[in-house]
């Protein structure tokens, strides 16, 4: 794993963590409030996410060549990567709801509701992007059978996306987001041009700073724009700034995949230690909603006094914060890695009877998302 990804992979997941801490548990006002009542202008690391997983699935396939037995090696690695976390986390979520199996198991395989004002998230509301992550990882499994494999999906993804852009009702797996992941299949290709990709590390420096600055200008919006009522679904997102609704491909990712760019150019600059911090980003993506609802169930509990002597010393932030961190270390070791490995084991089995297997340039260990 690129330590680069990985810590890319570590700004967005902290990214959505800061603009999921509700405002009433800042110890001061929230200048970069984006509405909603609990945004801190992060939510545009979920865009950065999908950006790194088209990235991923270039260079983690770029040496299988197509079929059906690689295709099938790819589908199970995604899924022991992604599923086994989510359905635990989301049961026992639900467990403590007093919900029963029957009434949510639809969220479980990824089927998507659609309301009459937009899409209803999973009960666990961070899990609506594993479901355009899924789906994309499906697309990238069919079109494996393919030659041109993760380029025929990024055309996929980019024609299915603006069509989208076209139409009244926006289907739900082809919402204008999925052009994303088409931005990371580019960052991938081209980061597997060395020559070109050479040429580029001359400028990374401005590179970098332009795209960080471009990125903290788009973050300064919100994905619920005026019009919620169709945007929502259509995916767009409002920037401030120029007080412009946008499809949130443009708004957001295109800042994104040009933030990317910039880090992956310093790859030779960034340490194994911080790279190995990525690893937790799944489990703090999937784990910092529950914790944060719990902080917000203790705050209703307490009294008033206390309440007063708390929020001052920030001690919902911080302590919302420490036992996200302290959870995702928690399960990563129990349940993501061992599932990693499980996967990588069943997909080893299924390429082994193939002549000729190569590895891949990033490795034939699962990677995260």
């Amino acid at each position: 794993m690129l330590n680069s990804i990985q810590l890319l992979r570590l700004i967005a997941a902290l990214s959505v963590l800061f603009a999921h801490i509700p405002n009433w548990a800042l110890p001061v006002g929230n200048v970069l409030n984006c509405g909603g009542g609990m945004q801190i202008c992060g939510s545009i690391g979920v865009d950065l996410f999908f950006c790194i997983s088209g990235f991923l699935m270039v260079v983690t396939t770029a040496n299988r060549a197509p079929g059906i037995r690689n295709a099938l090696a790819f589908a199970v690695r995604r899924i022991f990567r992604i599923w086994p976390l989510y359905a635990l986390v989301t049961m026992a979520y639900m467990a403590t709801r007093g919900v029963e199996l029957q009434s949510y198991w639809k969220w479980l395989v990824f089927a998507p509701y659609l309301s009459p004002t937009g899409f209803w998230d999973p009960p666990l509301h961070a899990g609506w992007t594993l479901h355009f992550e899924m789906y994309f990882y499906a697309l990238t499994a069919v079109c494996m059978l393919l030659p041109w494999k993760t380029k025929a999906a990024a055309v996929a993804v980019t024609l299915l996306g603006c069509a989208s852009l076209l139409i009244d009702n926006t289907i739900y797996f082809t919402a204008s987001i999925i052009v994303e992941f088409a931005f990371g299949i580019a960052l991938g290709l081209l980061w597997l041009r060395k020559d070109l990709w050479e040429s580029l590390r001359r400028w990374r420096m401005p590179i970098l700073i332009c795209s960080t600055a471009l990125l903290v200008f788009a973050a300064h919006g919100t994905d619920w724009p005026h019009n919620w009522g169709m945007s929502v679904p259509r995916m767009e997102v409002l920037l401030f700034a120029i007080d412009t609704e946008l499809p949130r491909f443009i708004g957001w990712g295109i800042p994104a995949a040009l933030f990317a760019l910039s880090v992956v150019l310093f790859e030779d600059r960034i340490s194994r230690r911080a790279g190995a911090l990525g690893d937790y980003t799944y489990s703090i993506y999937l784990l910092h909603l529950p914790v944060i609802y719990t902080a917000e169930a203790i705050a209703k509990s307490a009294s008033p006094e206390l309440q007063a002597e708390l929020i001052p010393l920030g001690a919902y932030p911080v302590g919302i914060i420490v036992a996200t961190l302290a959870s995702a270390f928690l399960a990563f070791h129990a349940v993501e890695r061992p599932t990693q490995r499980l996967g990588g084991a069943l997909a080893r089995a299924i390429e082994a009877r193939r002549a000729g297997y190569r590895r891949s340039p990033m490795g034939d260990t699962p990677v995260a998302s």
